[in-house]
């Protein structure tokens, strides 16, 4: 599995794992997402209700556990839109710890969350229109809101973020995490332009909150641009390693 990736000129992304509470096998291999274990990070290391921490569902692993079939093959294989020579260097920076980059990252998605915010603020009263991309960004958001000091307390009060960080983690804390904010932030510019669209929408308001958001959306992609040097990865590419990896742990 880890020689993979190289073999169709990907790289292997040796930084953040998806969640803190999976478990590492080794490089960038890790344990399945699964509910409980999100429990009991947050029960854990916050002093937040773990339920108030979570969303979403879990997967057929935690399916397989409850009923007992432990040693049934489970794989996911995660793949991103696009790659960076970042993800892969594991180079220790000197005098920073995983902490201090985690921090940094949540400052800028705090930052990030703030502006996404007012701006759901502003045009709720006007929102009649409520399509999948409206539902999703603004519940995203509410949860990232109301979860923000928990999820801070949280690296605070986990040691295992003592340890110095690599330029893998680094590029994933800063910039990598903000490009997924940013498929919440164009979620709502597609919600506005629906609105804008039905008969009765107050055109005004709307598009100068889409402006602002465009705005806001330029900057964060600079912010990328300017500190990940990228390539997008090829369709076929991303095929080949899904089916790879799966072939690779199926038994021989």
């Amino acid at each position: 599995l880890e020689r993979l990736p190289s073999s169709l000129g990907l790289f292997l992304a040796k930084g953040e794992a998806e969640a803190p509470w999976i478990t590492r096998y080794a490089s960038a291999i890790f344990s399945p997402l699964n509910l409980p274990s999100a429990y009991d990070y947050y029960e854990k290391y916050t002093h937040s209700n773990p339920v108030t921490m979570m969303s979403g569902g879990g997967t057929s692993f935690d399916y397989l556990e409850e009923i007992g079939l432990n040693k049934t093959i489970f794989l996911m294989a995660e793949l991103p839109y696009f790659q960076s020579p970042m993800v892969t260097n594991d180079t220790i920076i000197p005098n920073i710890t995983r902490r201090d980059v985690l921090l940094q990252g949540l400052d800028k998605d705090n930052e990030s969350n703030a502006i996404l915010m007012y701006l759901l603020t502003q045009i709720k009263p006007v929102m009649t229109f409520n399509s999948s991309f409206y539902r999703a960004s603004r519940s995203l958001l509410e949860l990232y809101n109301t979860t923000a000091a928990s999820r801070r307390q949280a690296v605070l009060n986990d040691n295992s973020t003592l340890v110095p960080v690599t330029v893998a983690s680094q590029a994933d804390a800063l910039y990598i995490s903000m490009f997924y904010k940013m498929l919440i932030a164009s979620m709502l510019d597609r919600a506005i332009i629906w609105q804008i669209q039905q008969p009765s929408a107050d055109r005004k308001l709307l598009e100068n909150a889409r402006i602002e958001l465009e705005n806001h959306l330029d900057d964060w992609i600079n912010d990328i641009e300017q500190n990940l040097p990228y390539t997008p990865i090829r369709i076929r590419n991303l095929v080949q390693a899904q089916l790879g990896a799966m072939l690779t742990v199926l038994p021989k």
